[in-house]
């Protein structure tokens, strides 16, 4: 997922960059209430290419969490999630969406959700 998301921003649909932080494993740890990310220091900026090996790239020494991201089965994802959905990591509540890792169109789901997240503060709302 993580190498898929490298490859596609910015472009048309996103205007963010899009940065490695950690890949595999991730620390997580409170930054003044914040919930933050880094990769251990015997990984920090490696990528795991399934079939190539360990890619050297620079990626962020750390990086706020604004999402919370479970990959499921796809025949558990509801097909217009409620935006009000979060999900709680060491007692910090944040939005949280269900994606099927496998799917072709998954990276490009998780970018537009941190897009909205980005721009809006919230994830897509169904029209009113």
């Amino acid at each position: 997922m993580a190498l898929r998301c490298l490859a596609f921003a910015p472009n048309g649909l996103f205007t963010a960059e899009v940065r490695l932080v950690a890949d595999d494993y991730t620390e997580l740890f409170d930054d003044g209430g914040q919930l933050c990310a880094r990769a251990p220091a015997n990984i920090a900026n490696l990528l795991e290419v399934r079939g190539l090996g360990l890619i050297e790239i620079a990626a962020l020494p750390q990086a706020e969490v604004a999402l919370i991201v479970d990959l499921v089965d796809p025949k558990v994802i509801t097909r217009l999630p409620d935006p009000e959905s979060a999900g709680e990591i060491a007692g910090i509540k944040m939005p949280r969406i269900e994606l099927d890792a496998f799917e072709a169109s998954a990276p490009v789901k998780l970018l537009l959700a941190l897009e909205c997240m980005r721009k809006n503060g919230e994830l897509p709302r169904l029209p009113r």
